[in-house]
């Protein structure tokens, strides 16, 4: 995969246009749900086609906060007066992957802090009961279900203090807005065993075995052999996963410039 450059992502958002429409097709794509399953507004954001199992989440947030809900989501982007919508696809601890249209590339993630609007859209999938979020004082089928997903009290008891405090200590958890309101964000977070696509990830293997197993996957006793055997040869091991699920090592060698000794040596005489 490409990496692009800030001129390279100036003539791609320059040259793509503002419409969200291909994003939200490759989407769609990856949750294996059809074209009809959302009407989608030309200014980015969606709305789900009937009162079902699909929802839309949109507004301002965080890089942060939606790479810990481990789902791909829209980004918008904008240089100078152009602007374009990005679907985000995967991240390791210096660079993202992102699509514009037809390309997939990797960029550099304070390159992309420079261009992001910090708006997004997205969708989950949960109880179509979940289209309405509950609030502080409701009672019923879905804050029934939000205290079933926290093992927080009896159903059938409103959306109290005591349910605020736990929503408010999963948001901190997951890197979301502690402000114990359950809105889509969190919703999202917790809806978290549908099947779907989730953010491809690469990293240190103690970075990848910590995400993984917060997701409730195991990471296998062979891998962590793979990695040592890398380590041994001096080169580093970055492990890649797909969402809870490990897909192998890649190995990195270090490669010493031609010369570079010769230099050092120099260096030491002055």
């Amino acid at each position: 995969v490409e990496v692009l450059d800030a001129a390279g992502l100036t003539q791609l958002i320059g040259a793509t246009g503002d419409t969200p429409v291909p994003a939200w097709q490759h989407l769609l794509g990856l949750w294996a749900l059809p074209a009809g399953s959302i009407t989608v507004d030309p200014a980015g954001p969606c709305t789900p086609a009937s009162a079902g199992d699909v929802h839309c989440v949109q507004g301002r947030a965080k890089l942060g906060s939606l790479l810990a809900l481990d789902r791909p989501q829209l980004l918008r982007l904008q240089d100078g007066d152009a602007s374009a919508w990005a679907l985000l696809l995967g991240a390791d601890s210096r660079k993202l992957r992102l699509r514009i249209g037809t390309r997939t590339f990797d960029l550099d993630r304070v390159l992309l802090q420079s261009r992001w609007t910090g708006d997004y859209a997205g969708l989950w999938r949960g109880p179509a009961m979940l289209g309405k979020p509950p609030r502080m004082g409701d009672a019923g089928p879905a804050v029934d279900w939000l205290r079933q997903r926290l093992a927080a009290g009896a159903p059938g008891t409103a959306y109290d203090d005591a349910l605020r405090a736990h929503v408010t200590t999963l948001q901190d958890a997951r890197g979301l807005p502690a402000d114990g309101i359950a809105g889509p964000l969190t919703l999202m977070a917790l809806a978290d065993d549908p099947p779907g696509p989730r953010l491809l990830r690469k990293g240190a293997a103690d970075a990848i075995r910590k995400h993984v197993e917060a997701l409730g996957g195991r990471f296998p006793t062979a891998l962590q052999t793979a990695v040592d055997d890398v380590s041994r040869r001096g080169s580093t091991p970055l492990v890649v996963a797909d969402g809870a699920h490990v897909l192998g090592v890649v190995e990195l060698k270090d490669v010493v410039k031609g010369g570079i000794k010769a230099r050092f040596a120099e260096l030491r005489r002055m």
